[in-house]
């Protein structure tokens, strides 16, 4: 005798925390049913794993899918594809910094024609060794864009290569930092400019010295450093004040930046004092220049109408004969600007080394 047995096989499954499926089937007799119903059984989990498996990939496409989408539109950045020739894909961001109001206006648009003319050599080598290096890490560089209305945007780009819509192509990733480049700047010129004058300062100077003296040794060339010293500044302050004797800087400041325009530079060294550095000058270029500065400087300025008169002291020293670097050169140049004052002012003297124990008296 056969014994039958009626009961329910139960099955139950899961799917994010959430009932899916529960169902059950009657086995009706061990003996003969209950190989088939393992079968079965089996081929039905097989069959419902599956399904969910599909399933639940199908989902976390979509909304990984979602989540990139969303991640590329709420960017900051500039997102751009482009196959090196032409604008594939850009994001809203990008739109904007580049100035357009819809994203149409660049789609196909020329890529080149949106990097300013300063950078699309290095960009084009950046272009093509992207293509070239697929494994390649991102490659973040300072440049330029130019916007659709023709501004120049400051921007840090990465960039690499990709597959999109099944062809090579370029991702650049954007960011603005034209306020943050302006800001640099402005901190640039601060430190190495005079608030008052804008006037290079010591800073500046020690750059361009550094420089020039290097070039001057390389090539044995020679230097020119005038100290210039403003006779009758005090009174000016004293009497008219010190606004005025702002005033008087800027305007001093003005006439010699013009006299050794192209030639050299004019710096602000403190209060009343000055220095031009002449890269390739000798003694001659040197005194042409002292005299000019005689001329031009000791001409009458108005300042608050009111006719003010100052005249110079200039001391000069050249390199090599007088120092072998910048230090030493603006010593000696300070020390022939006071013989000039002792001399009785509006002139300039040449740095005598046969003199040095006189000139340093004359300072004391």
């Amino acid at each position: 005798m056969i014994l039958v047995l009626m009961f329910f096989t139960l099955l139950t499954y899961y799917y994010d925390e959430q009932i899916l499926a529960f169902f059950g089937f009657p086995i009706n007799s061990v003996e003969e049913d209950f190989f088939d119903t393992i079968t079965l059984l089996i081929l039905i989990v097989l069959f419902l794993f599956s399904f969910l498996f599909e399933r639940k990939l199908i989902n976390d496409l979509k909304e990984s899918e979602e989540q990139h989408r969303s991640l590329i539109e709420l960017s900051p950045d500039a997102i751009l594809v482009h196959d090196g020739e032409k604008i594939l894909f850009i994001n809203p961001s990008g739109a904007k910094i580049l100035g357009a109001n819809k994203i149409g206006e660049l789609i196909g648009k020329p890529f080149m024609d949106l990097v300013h003319p300063d950078f699309q050599d290095i960009v084009v080598s950046q272009i093509k060794k992207a293509f070239q290096d697929r494994k390649k890490p991102l490659n973040r560089m300072e440049q330029k864009l130019l916007r659709l209305d023709g501004q120049v945007v400051d921007i840090e780009a990465s960039t690499t290569r990709i597959r999109f819509m099944g062809k090579k192509a370029i991702l650049s990733i954007d960011r603005d930092i034209t306020e943050r480049k302006k800001a640099e700047e402005t901190i640039d010129y601060m430190v190495y400019h005079d608030q008052l004058t804008g006037l290079p300062n010591r800073n500046l100077l020690n750059k361009y010295m550094e420089t020039a003296f290097t070039n001057a040794k390389d090539h044995h060339k020679q230097i020119a450093i005038l100290f210039i010293d403003l006779d009758g500044f005090k009174g000016v302050n004293d009497k008219l004040g010190h606004a005025a004797g702002d005033l008087l800087l800027q305007e001093v400041s003005i006439r010699l930046r013009k006299c050794v325009e192209k030639i050299g530079t004019a710096t602000r060294w403190a209060g009343d004092e000055f220095v031009i550095l002449l890269p390739d000058s000798n003694q001659l270029n040197a005194v042409q220049v002292a005299e000019s500065i005689l001329k031009t400087v000791s001409s009458h300025f108005m300042i608050k109408n009111n006719e003010v008169i100052v005249t110079p002291s200039i001391g000069i020293s050249l390199f090599p004969k007088d120092g072998e670097d910048g230090e030493e050169l603006l010593k000696h140049a300070d020390m022939a600007m006071y013989e000039a004052k002792n001399k009785g002012k509006n002139n300039y003297q040449l740095y005598d080394s046969n003199r040095k124990k006189e000139f340093t008296m004359t300072i004391k």
